[in-house]
């Protein structure tokens, strides 16, 4: 009786509530700034889909989780889900970033946790790796401008840092801040070539810098933190 006495009071008050809403003069509803979508999966066994990014027109990006490896996708509102192929030697990987042009980043590996990875592009659905500076054997590519030159880091442990991928090869951001502050790795990179990613103070290797680099200026500088 109890237990259908708490069922009978949650019916009352949820109707309550209900017929609450449905009084409020429809001046005070207010019209939603945003909608949510499921990206969804490419096929029926996939276990799951996670995004990472998306482009100013709406071209979303991320990974498709499945039994043996993951794949990368692009996603937009009219053409739904679409799979890109994965890089040879690679069952892992990941799309990472898109411009409204269609060109794709990201990282192609050997685990889903990014063993042996490399930086990738997929252009009209073709997939090939980006160019990495000389002597290095890993990477990644996190953020494509609109001028298709992607950032991210290679190497990796106390030897990673950040990279440029631009024009068929790849660099080191050797830039250092006023205060010796080197990039680790580069997350993002904007129309105007600026850089912005995670450094690390060579006086203080515990403390994480917020760190911005400007292409055209060569120039590199901290973010700073917020107080406190």
């Amino acid at each position: 009786m109890k237990a259908n006495g708490r069922s009978n009071a949650r019916f009352i008050a949820i109707t309550a509530v209900l017929l609450w809403v449905a009084t409020v003069p429809t001046t005070t509803a207010t019209t939603p700034q945003y909608q949510i979508y499921d990206i969804g999966v490419v096929d029926p066994g996939d276990d799951a889909s996670q995004g990472f990014g998306v482009s100013h027109g709406g071209i979303a990006v991320g990974r498709l989780i499945r039994t043996g490896g993951s794949q990368a996708f692009t996603w937009t509102l009219n053409g739904g889900i679409v799979g890109l192929p994965n890089l040879a030697g690679r069952s892992h990987a990941v799309s990472n970033s898109a411009n409204d042009s269609g060109i794709v980043v990201g990282t192609a590996a050997t685990t889903l946790f990014g063993s042996s990875r490399l930086p990738v592009m997929w252009h009209n659905g073709v997939v090939s790796q980006l160019p990495l500076p000389a002597g290095e054997t890993l990477g990644d590519a996190n953020s494509v401008n609109a001028s298709s030159v992607a950032v991210g880091s290679v190497d990796a442990g106390s030897s990673q840092r950040g990279a440029i991928y631009s024009g068929g090869s790849g660099t080191i951001i050797t830039q250092t801040t006023a205060t010796e502050s080197f990039f680790v790795t580069a997350f993002g990179i904007n129309d105007s070539g600026r850089v912005v990613g995670q450094g690390i103070d060579p006086m203080n290797a515990a403390r994480n810098v917020g760190i911005v680099y400007d292409i055209g200026q060569n120039m590199a500088f901290e973010v700073g933190a917020l107080p406190d």
